[in-house]
């Protein structure tokens, strides 16, 4: 299964969870831990950033009933609040709990078999259909040819719908549709209400969003309007926080919000804004986000560069000036990472890092904006464009790996454009074999999308540094990179190093 389909299993997992409850009496959240990394490994922190579990997971995914998930050893298993280990890491991949059950692939890297395990890790059934997400209700929703259909904690089908398109339970009630119609169905499989067309909403706080004869409504579980009277041109979203998103759809579309009684509570007049949660939602002005009240009212400035959902349990994850972390309810950042490693001199001893063995190609190029902003020094002028290995001051790879530093410098008097592809540019290790031919130990993919391709400016007398594993191996030779530019290849210094022979295309 690949990364893609883990984000959109985690997105449909989530998206129908009771918000937890935040205790009036204290600022700490009942549950309220949030996954951190430091020196490559992932722990956990509370919503004042103390470290509660120290940090020693390969990854580490938010708790959901009281587990959370944690990589061991390229495995998934789950730890409760205090840090123990629940459940043995010997899963492909574990979904996260929901109506006491996990959506699981089993360690069998042929089959890929999925099944569903309880709390304790024991496998309650196996399954051939295809589940679109964890359990709600006691329903899990799989699609079976084209017909979407529902089963029980036992595996069973027990809803057919005839539907090709439907959502998880939510609040008791699913949706499913087709091109002309929609109905909304209990977890009996009753029909609870039907509507024609589609595009209609999910439950959401006992209310649904709907839009009937051109008119804009919410109905309650039993099908009756409760929240009538709305602007027709208007596009109206789910409440959440006891707020519903409306907007004015169109080239410069506008949005604010309405209470439960239909009032328009918070002006229409924001471009991009998030739905609330723990009484605030996120807005983008020009290209950074901050927060608003219920009230209308700025109380976190904008000033990130990206923000998760919204809070949870008190804290919002963000990212700024090349770094990500956690806000509070006041806009302090409680943790945040290690930001710029590759510029600086680190402590390697606090790190668990391993030297990188490779038996195949490794995947080639290096990212060249990701958390990785170029910086200004004096050189030289004229001297070029340079390409420097430095194999004395170590750094990191992928938090595992020992890795030397590759300077790209630009000590010309022009700003030189680098060509990339979906970020990366094309900077591959080579290695000289028995033959003193110069052969490539790194693959690089090319898109065959034109719309990939790109230049990354690095303007004069500025540099940027990228980090390359040090790898061990059976062969001893003299290794360098190069960069393929528009014109022209460039190569770094010389230095000696170990490789093993599958890491290129001839034997050495």
């Amino acid at each position: 299964m690949n990364k893609i389909l883990y984000a959109i299993l985690f997105l449909a997992l989530f998206s129908c969870e009771n918000p937890e409850v935040l205790n009036e009496k204290s600022t700490i959240y009942a549950n309220g831990l949030h996954p951190f990394e430091e020196y490559g490994k992932w722990g956990y922190i509370n919503s004042q950033g103390d470290r509660i579990i120290k940090c020693q997971f390969n990854k580490a995914q938010r708790f959901q009933e009281g587990l959370a998930t944690v990589l061991i050893d390229n495995l998934w298993g789950c730890i409760d609040t205090n840090g123990t280990i629940i459940i043995a890491p010997q899963f492909q991949f574990i979904s996260g709990f929901s109506d006491g059950l996990s959506l699981v692939i089993l360690n069998d890297v042929s089959l890929k078999q999925k099944a569903f395990i309880d709390r304790t890790g024991k496998v309650a059934f196996k399954t051939n259909y295809h589940p679109q997400g964890n359990f709600n209700n006691g329903r899990a929703l799989v699609k079976v040819n084209d017909e979407i259909c529902y089963i029980d904690k036992k595996g069973k089908i027990v809803i057919n719908t005839d539907y090709p398109y439907g959502t998880a339970f939510c609040e008791g009630i699913a949706k499913v549709w087709t091109g002309d119609s929609s109905k909304y169905i209990d977890t009996s499989g009753q029909i609870v209400f039907k509507l024609d067309g589609m595009g209609h909403h999910d439950f959401k706080e006992g209310l649904v969003s709907v839009r009937i004869n051109g008119q804009n409504c919410f109905l309650n579980k039993n099908g009756e309007v409760v929240v009538d009277s709305l602007n027709s041109t208007w596009a109206c979203f789910d409440y959440s926080d006891g707020l519903a998103q409306v907007t004015i759809p169109g080239t410069n579309h506008k949005s604010g919000f309405i209470d439960k009684s239909g009032a328009l509570v918070i002006p229409i007049k924001y471009s991009n804004v998030r739905n609330f949660s723990e009484g605030l939602a996120a807005f983008k002005d020009s290209s950074l986000w901050g927060f608003i009240n219920k009230k209308g009212d700025t109380v976190i400035p904008p000033q990130f560069e990206s923000i998760s959902y919204g809070f949870s349990n008190g804290l919002c994850r963000f990212e700024k000036n090349s770094a990500w972390g956690y806000i509070n309810q006041v806009g302090n950042i409680i943790w945040q990472t290690q930001k710029n490693i590759q510029y600086r001199k680190l402590d390697l001893s606090l790190w668990e890092l391993d030297t990188l063995n490779l038996r195949k190609a490794k995947l080639g190029g290096v990212n060249a904006q990701d958390r990785n902003t170029p910086r200004r020094i004096s050189f030289s002028s004229g001297a070029g464009l340079k390409l420097q290995v430095d194999t004395v001051d170590l750094t990191v790879y992928n938090d595992r790996f020992f890795a030397y530093k590759i300077y790209l410098i630009n000590s010309t008097n022009d700003t030189v454009q680098i060509p990339a592809q979906d970020g990366r540019i094309k900077i591959m290790q080579q290695a000289l074999d028995l033959e003193g031919k110069w052969l490539d130990t790194e693959r690089f993919i090319n898109s065959f999308c034109g719309n990939s391709y790109h230049s990354f400016p690095l303007l004069p007398s500025f540099y940027q540094v990228y980090a390359t594993p040090i790898t061990k191996g059976e062969f001893k030779t003299r290794l360098r990179y190069r960069l393929e530019l528009y014109d022209r290849t460039i190569y770094s210094n010389e230095y000696i190093g170990n490789i093993n022979a599958e890491q290129i295309t001839n034997t050495l």
